[in-house]
């Protein structure tokens, strides 16, 4: 804003066809109390320069305008998200199975082991007691 002749200025950046207008500023004074709006009797008329594209609505083929730039990135996520979810489905599906089979094999851990083939009886005596017991 220059102070010396109360002039403002300002860019508009994203200007369609659809922006062509006539605008005015609106503005709301809060202090000092009350709140009151006020509205400029002056005009601005937006004019887009340079060119721009009439197509079809209906076509879909609407260039690479700001909406269309970010198909790409929703796309290259999705694809993304999907093969990491696919590859982290797949190892805890092996590391289940892994984890499984290693479960099963200790299942008989603390039962009595196997007879010896000749199936004598051990004599005398296994663990002797000290002497000085």
């Amino acid at each position: 804003m220059n102070r010396g002749n109360m002039s403002v200025w300002f860019v508009l950046d994203g200007v369609t066809d659809d922006s062509q207008a006539t605008y005015r500023c609106e503005g709301n004074v809060i202090y000092p109390p009350p709140w009151r709006k006020v509205s400029s009797a002056l005009r601005v008329q937006v004019l887009v320069e340079g060119h721009i594209c009439k197509c079809n609505k209906g076509s879909g083929n609407h260039g690479d305008g700001p909406g269309r730039r970010f198909d790409w990135i929703w796309m290259l996520v999705v694809a993304l998200l999907s093969i990491y979810s696919v590859a982290v489905t797949i190892l805890a599906v092996v590391n289940w199975v892994r984890w499984r089979n290693t479960d099963s094999q200790s299942d008989y851990m603390n039962t009595k082991p196997i007879a010896p083939r000749d199936r004598r009886r051990k004599k005398g005596v296994q663990k002797p007691i000290p002497r000085h017991f």
